[in-house]
Parts: C-alpha cells; sequence; structure tokens
C-alpha cells in the first residue's frame, strides 16, 4: 500500500480530531537517560507505535512511546540527516555514507552505499514518495563542503539508482524541506533566500516560484512545509512579520499570514507537520502551534516560551507529540494531543472499526478489507479533491465479521480521490489514486 493509502483524510468533508491546550509542564524528556549525546535530532518519525529519531549521532528506535531508546547499529553513531516511512511500511534512512532500508519495521536492514551508486556523497534529508513508488530525495551539504549539482534526485527502483532531475535550476540543492502534493507535484526549499521549487507532475518542468514575478519580493527561508490531503499548502519560514504563506491551488497564488501582533506563529518556523486529521502543527521560536483550518487561526499549545527550540515534530498512532531539539534531546507530551471526543487515540483495541484497500495505485479493481464487530450498514463512497461525490462504491448491510469486496473503478477516470467507508456513525476516509 503505497503512502496516500495510508493518509487517513477525516478532516475532509467529515469532522476532525480535536486537540487542546496544555499547562505549562507538559513535557518528558524521553532522552534523559540516553547515555551518549546525540548532538541534534534531525527527524522522527513515527511507525505505528514504533519511533525512529535521526540524530547527530546515528539512528535510534523506541517500541515504547519514548520511555527508552535503543541505538541502531546501521551507522555506527555517525551524522544520520533523514528517516521516513514510506507508504508500504519501509524504512528509508539517509546517512552521508549510504542509505539504508527495512522492511521488518527496523530489525533488519539492506545497505546501499553511495560510491556503487554513483549518489553524490552528502547528507540526505527528506524523501517523498510518489503513488506509483518513484521516490524524491531533497539533498542537503552542510557538512561536507562539497559540489552538489543542483535539482533534485529521483529513484524509481526502491533507491537502488538515482538520476538527478531538476537540473535546470539555481541553487536547488541547498534543501530545507521537502512535500507531495496529492496531485503528484513536489515541492522542496532551500535556504540563503534561494528559493521554493516545484516538480510538477503532468509537465515534468521544475520552477522556482520564489523567482521574480513569484515570491522573489520577499527575502525570507521557506525553513519547513506540509501539504495536508486536500492539497493545501503552508510553508513556515524565517521571515518575522509574515512567518507562514499558504497556497491552495498547487502554489500559483499565495497567502501571507501577519504574524505581528496577531495570534499566529512568528519567527523561525522550525517545522511543520500534517497529522492524520489534517491539522497542521508547527514550532515557532520555542513554541508548538495548531491550526485545524488550513492556517486561518492558529492556537498556541504551549504558550510560555521553554528554553529549548523543536527542530522536529512527530505525532505517534496515540497521538503523542514528540519534539527533537538542536541539543540532542526528544520530548514527549504526557498524555495525548487529542480530547477523547469521538476518538480513542490513548486506548486502540483490536476490534477499532478500519478498513484497508488494495491495489493502490488501481488500474481497474479495489479490493476493500474490513472487519465489523456487529450487523451494520456499509457504505463506500468516491470523493474528488473538490469534495464532489464521483460515485457510491456500494451501501449494503454486512453481518459481523471479516468482508472483502471487489469493485469496479474502470469507469473513473485518472486522479486521486478520497474512499469514504462508513458504518453507522463511525466513518474512516483513505486516499487512493487511479491511474490508466
Amino acid at each position: 500500500m503505497k503512502m496516500f493509502a495510508a493518509i487517513l483524510a477525516a478532516n475532509f468533508i467529515l469532522s476532525f480530531g480535536t486537540l487542546h491546550a496544555f499547562d505549562e509542564d507538559f513535557w518528558i524528556n524521553t532522552t534523559e537517560s540516553v547515555e551518549r549525546d546525540l548532538r541534534y535530532v534531525a527527524n522522527i518519525a513515527a511507525n505505528d507505535e514504533t519511533l525512529f529519531a535521526a540524530t547527530g549521532a546515528g539512528l535510534w528506535r523506541s517500541n515504547n512511546s519514548g520511555a527508552s531508546w535503543k541505538h541502531v547499529p546501521i551507522s555506527d553513531f555517525g551524522i544520520i540527516a533523514g528517516v521516513n516511512i514510506l507508504g508500504d511500511g519501509v524504512i528509508l534512512v539517509g546517512g552521508r555514507d549510504s542509505l539504508h532500508f527495512s522492511t521488518d519495521k527496523g530489525e533488519d536492514w539492506t545497505t546501499i552505499s553511495h560510491l556503487r551508486h554513483g549518489i553524490p556523497q552528502i547528507d540526505y534529508y527528506r524523501f517523498v514518495e510518489r503513488p506509483d513508488g518513484t521516490l524524491f530525495v531533497a539533498m542537503r551539504d552542510w557538512y561536507s563542503g562539497q559540489f552538489v549539482a543542483d535539482g533534485i534526485w529521483q529513484s524509481t527502483d526502491r533507491g537502488n539508482s538515482w538520476s538527478l532531475v531538476c537540473d535546470n535550476l539555481i541553487n536547488g540543492a541547498k534543501s530545507t524541506c521537502i512535500a507531495l502534493h496529492p496531485n503528484g507535484d513536489v515541492f522542496w526549499g532551500s535556504w540563503d533566500w534561494e528559493g521554493l521549487f516545484v516538480l510538477r507532475a503532468e509537465s515534468g518542468e521544475c520552477h522556482n516560484i520564489y523567482a521574480p514575478g513569484g515570491l522573489g519580493e520577499f527575502n525570507w527561508d521557506p525553513l519547513s512545509m506540509a501539504i495536508n490531503s486536500r492539497g493545501t499548502i503552508l510553508v513556515g519560514t524565517n521571515e518575522t512579520e509574515t512567518s507562514v504563506f499558504r497556497s491552495r491551488d498547487a502554489g500559483k497564488n499565495w497567502v501571507f499570514f501577519n504574524g505581528w501582533p496577531a495570534n499566529y506563529p512568528r519567527g523561525n518556523i522550525l517545522a511543520m507537520i500534517v497529522d492524520r486529521y489534517d491539522n497542521f502543527i508547527c514550532s515557532a521560536a520555542g513554541t508548538i502551534w495548531y491550526s485545524s483550518d488550513e492556517g486561518d487561526s492558529w492556537t498556541n499549545l504551549y504558550p510560555n516560551n521553554p528554553a529549548f527550540g523543536f527542530y522536529s515534530l512527530c505525532v505517534d498512532s496515540l497521538g503523542y507529540l514528540y519534539g527533537g531539539t538542536n541539543k540532542g534531546d526528544i520530548y514527549r507530551t504526557k498524555e495525548s494531543i487529542y480530547t477523547a471526543t469521538g476518538l480513542n487515540t490513548s486506548e486502540p483495541t483490536d476490534s477499532e472499526f478500519n478498513f484497508s484497500l488494495s491495489p493502490n495505485p488501481t488500474t481497474g479493481d479495489l479490493t476493500l478489507d474490513f472487519t465489523l464487530e456487529t450487523q451494520g450498514l456499509v457504505t463506500a463512497e468516491l470523493f474528488d479533491m473538490r469534495g464532489a461525490m464521483v460515485k457510491q462504491v456500494f451501501s449494503r448491510q454486512y453481518s459481523a465479521g471479516s468482508h472483502r469486496t471487489t469493485n469496479k473503478m474502470d469507469l473513473v477516470v485518472a486522479g486521486v480521490y478520497v474512499l469514504r467507508l462508513s458504518v453507522g456513525a463511525e466513518v474512516l476516509n483513505r486516499l487512493i489514486t487511479v491511474v490508466r
């Protein structure tokens, strides 16, 4: 199952999980007992309840919500610049010397060397994956000092070989962030006021949105970026007065949120993520902010400025929020960041209503597997990305137990859709891609 299938789009048409602010003392330093200095935390990724942290002292894993951390011996204690969970559960780790893959939640690893595969020996940063399995990596060269060709790199064979794309760009290699749009466009930013770039999926063309005629009149660095399942892009910058920019049309037009003196995140927006309910969460000058309306309004989860700033953020399957600092610490909230209204993130059970679909992307038939605790009416509906219903896939009574249905998609035009499955008051959504 590819990355698009793993995104829960519960804010699409439906209600989303609700966040709430916390008291002053709501953080736990999960790495306090780690004897080694982690130097800094580049990013954190969650695979269900298993956490992986890319740090300046190697890759670390926690199987117990950060209660303890264990070093993953794939590169001694060298720099790991990025860890990513791909759509099919494969864990992809980038370091200065090699790429590392794991298909079993980090138990066993396969290493791909730069030297054997013609990839520049630099610091890998973040990866994104299109529904067809194509990987894109934004690279940075902050440590080795070697020249890197401008652009981003792509792989169509799960990282075994790579090719440079967008090599027509200037200064496109000083990457700070990368994100994938639901339409397949790849966006990434670079530092030193160099640009915000896009690789268009349909045309294959690359553009610097920051260039004159775009956003060139602003002197800012795109430090962080996130795109939700509806295609809304938020970019966090180091611009004091307009710290967050938004686009709802795949980067063609932008809105600049004035963060001073209004109640908006401002300053250096060091990290920006989207949770599984399409809430945007970001860190700014040591504070944590969230928005459930795509940036129109923000709530400060932690209004008192702590002595540390979060350079990476992550929410696990239980709803705990994690923040990594440039001092090598990983903090975790003491409780789930979601209220219990309509959502049971703190105590998931085996009987929790869920469903899976395959293949994704699909060229024809789409198979749905789901389990019911009790008898009920099950309805599956397909929506386009504007919220219009394309078709009702099925609606019928099912008995308690496990079920599988095969559904024809051959008359649906190619594109990205939301499949909504409802049983009584319970509703779940999955993004699917139809290809021709």
